[in-house]
């Protein structure tokens, strides 16, 4: 009875049916179940997929005999008491429904539904998964997505982490959660030992736990559309893995033996990363299909046949599309739009000389005088370097020896970029807070130094700061020494009045 735009009113009452064991009513305009059809005491397979079901009824006389339960696109917000209680049911599908929590799930639900093996929880508008959810010790299938990324949607589930007591799902076969801003894997996922498809694409994690390295059974694993710049220690040590997609991501290498010592990685997608190197010997593998555009490599230095043999590989994973079992679908989704170009790394470098062009000769005058802006104040950087401290000989000579150990053993001349021979860069490491040959994105020391303040500045300041503690008076006035060694004459009468003292 599905796709037959039922509704409400069509007046279908189920409650004669007594032996009805298969119901499929998806894809019509029902609001709420038909009469009756909570009364079908039989009744083992329910579809209502597709619906604008609101809500459910209390009671439900087949619930201890439900094996399979669609409940997925309506506008479901709460669930029956009967729900904890499908001892028997197998494959619950409760996607895009406004569900939130599941806080209306019964705490012991994992112990009343052990039966449960299929369980889709994907678009469901869900902050955190269910603690109780965690001891369905027989789940094979976990499905806690946001499918469609449609940011008007108000069903997207947003899981920034997963529970410690997520490993207790031991039974677990597949796992997907896409699109659900997830951070971080839990440390504990190598208890995940029946784990051989996990799909964490789309979201914002930029680490990997190392732990995910002793999966036994892994063979498919899906990471693209991350901010992951390394992959986890000991990663190359996957003994069962297949296919690895990490597309779209900040990763600048791989494991040295990835794919190699016996191991049967056949996919392998790197596209849109920040690779520089990659080792001849992965091509030589179990390989057969690959994807390295948009890196920062240049595959033709593999040689003509080897790049022959790359361009099939990336073709063949661009149009892949295989069924991996487990009702999964192995493929790349933007694979025919994808380019084939490589990245080329950003290079501070000076422009080729044009006449009469002010803005170039700019450029020309920097590169040429070294000259910089510090502290507020324009300072030749080449007359710090050899113009004498003021006043202090000393200052002047160990000036004069930094100079000369620069000029020996600090300033590394390299050849610029298809530049005119009078151009050339020059490293002062004492100012590598101006460096930027290196590039904007790649790391280097220089981006751990802080501009350093300017000597001639700081003796100036040192100048005027003896000078006020020169002019400054503390305490009583202090008298002139000049004053104090003037030599006076005694004047004529000036010790009478002492002596007719005294002859009195």
């Amino acid at each position: 009875m599905s796709n037959n735009n039922l509704r409400n009113e069509s007046g279908h009452n189920f409650s004669l049916s007594s032996t009805l064991t298969t119901l499929d009513l998806s894809h019509n305009k029902l609001t709420s179940l038909p009469p009756g059809l909570s009364q079908l005491p039989k009744l083992s397979y329910l579809f209502v997929s597709h619906n604008q079901l609101s809500s459910l009824p209390e009671e439900m006389s087949s619930c201890s005999i439900i094996r399979q339960l669609f409940l997925d696109h309506n506008s479901l917000t709460t669930l029956p008491s009967w729900m904890s209680k499908l001892s028997l049911c197998s494959n619950l599908s409760l996607s895009n429904n406004p569900l939130g929590d599941l806080l209306d799930l019964h705490p012991h639900v994992g112990q009343m539904c052990r039966r449960l093996k299929y369980l889709d929880l994907s678009n469901m508008s869900m902050n955190n998964i269910p603690s109780s959810l965690c001891w369905l010790l027989d789940l094979r299938h976990l499905d806690v997505s946001n499918h469609n990324m449609s940011t008007l949607l108000p069903t997207l589930n947003r899981l920034p982490i997963l529970p410690n007591i997520f490993s207790k799902l031991v039974g677990l076969v597949k796992l997907q959660a896409v699109g659900v801003n997830l951070t971080e894997l839990p440390d504990s996922i190598h208890l995940l030992k029946n784990l051989e498809i996990l799909d964490i694409s789309k979201n914002s994690i930029i680490w990997l736990p190392s732990s995910l390295s002793l999966l036994p059974k892994l063979r498919f694993f899906d990471m693209s559309h991350n901010n992951i710049s390394m992959l986890p220690l000991d990663f190359e040590e996957l003994p069962s893995l297949e296919h690895l997609l990490a597309s779209y991501n900040r990763i600048t290498e791989l494991p040295e033996n990835l794919g190699l010592d016996g191991k049967q990685l056949i996919t392998l997608d790197i596209y849109n990363n920040q690779l520089y190197q990659v080792e001849d010997r992965l091509f030589k593998g179990a390989l057969v299909r690959c994807d390295f555009a948009m890196n920062f490599l240049n595959m033709e230095h593999l040689g003509e046949e080897m790049y022959k043999m790359y361009k099939i590989m990336e073709e063949e994973m661009r149009c892949w599309e295989e069924d991996l079992g487990e009702g999964f679908v192995g493929r790349v989704e933007d694979g025919r739009q994808r380019t084939w170009r490589m990245k080329v790394e950003e290079q501070d470098r000076v422009p080729v000389k044009q006449e009469d062009d002010p803005e170039w000769q700019d450029a020309y005058d920097y590169y040429d005088d070294n000259e910089s802006v510090e502290e507020g104040a324009e300072i030749d950087v080449e007359e710090k370097n050899e113009e004498s401290c003021l006043e202090n000989q000393e200052c002047e000579d160990q000036d004069k020896s930094t100079s000369d150990a620069e000029s020996d053993d600090w300033a590394i001349e390299v050849s610029s970029y298809e530049l005119p021979a009078k151009f050339s860069f020059k490293h002062n490491l004492q100012r590598m807070d101006l460096e930027l040959y290196w590039g904007k994105e790649q790391f280097c020391p220089a981006d751990l130094h802080n501009t350093p303040r300017n000597e001639k500045i700081i003796q100036k300041w040192e100048k005027e700061r003896r000078e006020r503690q020169a002019r400054q008076q503390v305490g009583r006035h202090v008298l002139d020494s000049a004053f104090l060694f003037i030599h006076q004459e005694p004047q004529p009468e000036q010790f009478e009045d002492a002596e007719s003292e005294e002859e009195h």
